[in-house]
């Protein structure tokens, strides 16, 4: 009995480590200035070891100058992929539009609101990160907003104003690359357009990081 105790709290101490070693993060920056982060791989009282993107980096205890550690990846990939964004975009929802973002993870919001003569529209997303490198960010989202269009039109009675009105919600995915956005996607909602109706959104939209 006193055994299979033994070898109950051997196995379970194993697999505590294990799982603080694979999941520990850490940033480290050097005496020389230099960065690196990722997940604490090993550590002893002479070295560090993390892997970052699949590669194993060694920094000897005596070059850092500074390490802040993570008790999870999550919260380290939170840190590092925090960051606003600010840009310009036409077509949906207001012709001309103002777009603010904000990210911390992999999830993020986005505003945008438009205006140009009587046309105006906004429109909020909720986004979740596929992926993102150093010139490359991509989103699926989940949006609702309300547009408001007026154009001239010819009729019997000469040029009139016709005001066309369309609240939606609508799933999307978007893509920056350095700076140039587009977004694309499915909306449906109520007013003087037709379901479904397909999203459009192209800009620049430039992301401070």
């Amino acid at each position: 009995m006193v055994k299979l105790l033994v070898i109950i709290c051997f196995f379970v101490n194993v697999g505590l480590v294990f799982a603080q070693s694979t999941n520990r993060a850490a940033i480290i920056t050097t005496n020389e200035g230099k960065e690196y982060t990722g997940v604490i791989f090993s550590e002893d009282s002479t070295q560090i070891v993390i892997i970052d993107n699949g590669t194993k980096i060694m920094v000897t205890k005596s070059q850092i100058a500074k390490i802040v550690y993570y008790s999870d990846v999550n919260l380290l990939d939170r840190k590092i992929n925090e960051f606003g964004s600010l840009g310009l975009t036409i077509l949906q929802p207001g012709i001309i539009n103002i777009v603010g973002e904000y990210e911390a993870g992999k999830l993020g919001g986005r505003l945008a609101v438009g205006y140009i003569g009587s046309s105006y529209g906004i429109q909020g997303n909720f986004l979740y990160n596929l992926g993102r490198t150093k010139s490359f960010n991509h989103h699926v989202s989940f949006g609702a907003g309300y547009s408001h269009y007026t154009t001239p039109e010819e009729t019997i009675f000469g040029t009139v104003n016709v005001v066309r009105e369309w609240q939606y919600i609508g799933g999307f995915y978007d893509l920056n690359f350095f700076g140039f956005f587009v977004e694309t996607g499915l909306m449906v909602g109520s007013g003087d357009f037709s379901n479904p109706q397909i999203a459009l959104q192209l800009g620049f939209v430039y992301e401070f990081r």
